[in-house]
């Protein structure tokens, strides 16, 4: 029997594979279990029964059908005469140990700890290389010189999801992105790097430099970046984390005090002034997020987290929620850094404010204040106030900045160009074909 005897077939192309099973390559799943179904001389069955036969018989099989688990249908990423050396897929909300992972048919896997690469990928460029990022979900895909779009569209298309055998993950949100790993609000996305000068820059030059017209992202808008949600923050650590350095850098973002102790964002461009915090680490506060004013000191408390307890003991500051049991507010986003283990900022130790003032961020409060992300002695991304004069790179130091973080939006963007896009997938109902286990 071959595909051209099968009645009703889709338009997936059927090519015999081993021990008489056929390999199958197409993007519609549902019609392919069907057909596989009509193979078995069940075609007069009810359309359910057939899927279900389908599986009993799929069971049987040694080897998974692995053609049922690709991530991606039709990509519609164009980028015109743009080319980018690089590519990404990414599982959304990943979670290591809930969710499953990336994975490529036929290449040869080099495990490296907490990541893995392969090179000769199938019907690409010798020269291309994937990497799986175990801790953030991402596998990233780059080439040592500028590749086309649909080069790109065609490793994404071999990519499958295993997944890991666990509910959280049946319906999975696939991220895909050339250039750039994409961050979406809504239906727009963003990218983001870090730009590291021979000669560090103070506040104001650096802002300058990252508004400064680029054909790196085909013409997309560029500024210092504004991380306005944590799910932004966690986005930018996965962008360093799949970086060539893997790890946070020490750079300025858009947030600085013109007057009053006020942090504001001033970027995007033309966008309208956003405060987000008002006065020091001791006694600040934070605005609320849906009326935008700032929040009163008798509703709310803060507490030091230890996010990563494995990394030298560091601590970020938390606003937590009304003290009085009502309902929680959404504040303005902020990630300032806290004390350490043995030097905490933590109001509920007994330390006094004057004390709390010079452990907690922001530490720096005048005019021309601005904000870094600290990316070096540990601190893992948290934030830090520094004068906007500032220009020194020092790894021994708490209040240094080696570059800038550039965050880049669709403004500027040619009429049909797509350097990102997102993809949900029920991948439950194909968890007998995909799972790795």
């Amino acid at each position: 029997m071959n595909a051209q005897g099968w009645q009703g077939r889709s338009a997936d192309i059927f090519v015999p594979g081993q021990a008489g099973f056929f390999d199958v390559v197409g993007n519609a799943p549902e019609t392919v279990i069907a057909n596989f179904a009509v193979g078995k001389g069940i075609l007069n069955q009810p359309d359910r029964l057939r899927k279900t036969e389908s599986k009993r018989l799929a069971t049987t099989r040694l080897k998974k059908r692995l053609e049922f688990c690709a991530a991606v249908t039709t990509s519609t990423l164009a980028s015109a005469n743009c080319n980018f050396d690089s590519a990404f897929i990414a599982i959304d909300g990943y979670l290591l140990g809930l969710h499953g992972e990336l994975d490529m048919q036929y290449v040869n896997w080099l495990n490296l700890g907490k990541l893995r690469t392969a090179a000769n990928l199938p019907n690409m460029p010798r020269s291309v290389r994937a990497t799986w990022y175990n801790e953030s979900g991402v596998m990233k895909f780059n080439s040592p010189f500028p590749l086309k779009t649909d080069l790109w569209k065609r490793v994404i298309g071999q990519v499958l999801y295993r997944p890991g055998g666990l509910s959280s993950d049946k319906t999975v949100t696939f991220r895909f992105g050339v250039g750039g790993l994409p961050f979406f609000e809504g239906s727009t996305y963003h990218l983001y790097d870090f730009v590291k000068p021979s000669v560090p820059l103070p506040f104001d030059n650096a802002s300058i430099a990252a508004a400064a017209p680029s054909a790196q992202f085909c013409g997309m808008r560029s500024y210092l970046a504004a991380i306005t949600s944590e799910a932004e923050q966690e986005h930018l650590e996965d962008v360093m984390k799949t970086s060539v350095s893997r790890v946070w850098q020490s750079g300025w973002i858009g947030g600085t005090v013109k007057q009053g102790q006020v942090f504001e964002w001033i970027t995007p461009p033309q966008s309208t002034i956003s405060e987000f915090w008002r006065g020091n680490g001791a006694t600040g506060l934070p605005y609320d997020g849906v009326t935008g004013q700032l929040s009163p000191a008798s509703t709310i408390s803060f507490v030091e987290f230890n996010h990563k307890p494995a990394v030298s003991g560091h601590r970020k500051r938390v606003v937590m929620q009304d003290r009085n049991g009502n309902p929680t507010a959404r504040y303005r986003y902020t990630n300032w850094a806290g004390g350490t283990d043995r030097n905490t900022c933590d109001s509920r130790s007994g330390v006094s404010a004057t004390q709390r003032a010079q452990l907690c961020e922001p530490g720096i409060t005048a005019n021309g204040t601005a904000v870094a992300i600290h990316g070096h002695l540990g601190r893992e991304g948290t934030w830090v106030s520094m004068p906007g004069t500032t220009a020194r790179c020092d790894p021994n130091q708490n209040h240094s900045t080696c570059g800038y973080y550039r965050e880049f939006d669709s403004t500027g963007l040619p009429a049909g160009v797509i350097l990102g896009e997102k993809l949900t997938v029920n991948m439950d109902r194909f968890r007998e074909f995909c799972s790795g286990t």
